[in-house]
């Protein structure tokens, strides 16, 4: 087996794969192949769902991208049954700060919540 070879084929494969597994600037290329609800939220598995939003700034508010800027909240239901309400954990961006709105920005790679943390 050989060690440490890269082929211009395989950055490429590299390169696809990590553009494949941000969250997008426009919230219809994300996953465009599962169906969402009334509300807009995609639901990957049962106890899964991801929701754009986008919040107005206020007077009086402190501007922060996660929050007014076009954003990602990625859910998992804790417990199967019962509303999304209050039975959910919220998966924060690799660099939330506590303070910081939870949401993922365009750009931010999203791949880890699928392949490790489900």
């Amino acid at each position: 087996m050989r060690k440490g070879r890269f082929t211009s084929r395989t950055l490429e494969t590299v390169n696809k794969n990590v553009e494949k597994n941000r969250f997008p600037e426009d919230p219809n290329d994300l996953l465009p192949e599962l169906p969402r609800d009334d509300k807009g939220y995609i639901y990957p598995a049962s106890n899964l769902r991801i929701r754009c939003e986008k919040h107005a700034f206020k007077e009086g508010d402190t501007y922060c991208a996660r929050h007014h800027e076009l954003h990602y909240h990625v859910e998992t239901k804790i417990k199967p049954t019962g509303s999304w309400d209050e039975n959910k954990y919220i998966y924060k961006p690799e660099n939330y700060r506590p303070g910081d709105s939870t949401g993922f920005l365009p750009g931010e790679n999203f791949s880890a919540y699928y392949e490790v943390r489900l």
